[in-house]
């Protein structure tokens, strides 16, 4: 047997809600990003939720037609966003400078640049960079494949600087704060030691 959508729910489709976290690191004030949601479409919507607050704003999060984010995790400081997609894609995202635009000190693209490969100047720009050309904030920071399926999970650790994540393809890996590959949990291959 199948199951079929009305016909007046397939618009709302894309408005479905597959991941959500708050940044609670950041103060409760109306205009001030602190509850982030997911959608099908693949935009990230942006809310306020002091009572005073509503909707902000939205960005695109995602590459490729048909995907979708996931998973949502961020730091202690709440400076990253980190998604994972349907597609496999394990993105990070700065959020230091975003809703509110932080007025009295910018972010240091620089620094950044040394943390994360994916921020140099390539010769072609790659299709997740082709993606966030016209979108000035959040700055992309790294994406990469991760995963052959969706990414089901991510969290961050903080001490480490390590992103984990898991995945429908059943494996579960980690990786540098800038995206290089650790190694993957339950493999019986020796680990190189992880130096700081």
């Amino acid at each position: 047997s199948t199951i079929h959508i009305p016909e007046t729910y397939i618009p709302l489709r894309g408005l479905a809600v597959h991941s959500m976290i708050f940044l609670s690191e950041r103060p409760m004030l109306p205009g001030v990003a602190t509850l982030l949601v997911a959608l099908e479409n693949g935009n990230i919507q942006v809310w306020s939720h002091h009572p005073g607050g509503s909707f902000i704003t939205s960005f695109q999060a995602v590459h490729s037609a048909g995907d979708y984010v996931t998973s949502m995790a961020t730091d202690a400081h709440n400076e990253y966003l980190f998604v994972g997609t349907t597609a496999g894609y394990i993105k990070t995202w700065l959020m230091t400078d975003y809703y509110p635009p932080n007025l009295t000190t910018r972010a240091c693209l620089p620094k950044y640049r040394l943390i994360f490969p994916f921020m140099l100047k390539d010769l072609i720009d790659g299709r997740a960079k082709r993606a966030v050309r016209d979108q000035p904030k959040p700055v992309l920071l790294s994406s990469f494949k991760g995963h052959t399926s969706p990414v089901s999970g991510l969290t961050y650790i903080n001490e480490a600087a390590i992103v984990a994540s898991c995945s429908t393809d059943f494996t579960t890996r980690l990786w540098t704060l800038g995206g290089r590959y650790l190694g993957t949990l339950g493999t019986f291959k020796p680990w190189i030691p992880i130096t700081i």
